[in-house]
């Protein structure tokens, strides 16, 4: 499987993951750059990535950032920037 996922790092969050067939390589390529286009376009600084896995769980355990599984690091941090900011 090749997954297509729109990550927010700011937000620590996963804004949208598709998933294609491994025999659609080309337009899982296609769709990113669509996408990439897109947010570029629209000023969102958002990273986009194929990955490519032979299931979601998989995918899950070899790239957990863009499952939510770091959230409380980046809760963390943001907190730790905004203490900064405010000095």
């Amino acid at each position: 499987m090749i997954f297509l996922v729109e990550y927010n790092r700011s937000q620590a969050r996963t804004i949208r993951m598709l998933e294609f067939p491994d025999s659609s390589k080309r337009e899982a390529e296609d769709a990113r750059l669509k996408l990439e286009l897109e947010l570029n376009a629209s000023g969102t600084k958002h990273d986009v990535v194929l990955l490519e896995a032979k299931s979601k769980e998989a995918l899950r355990r070899t790239h957990r950032r863009y499952f939510g599984s770091f959230e409380p690091v980046h809760k963390f941090l943001r907190d730790l920037e905004g203490r900064s900011a405010g000095h």
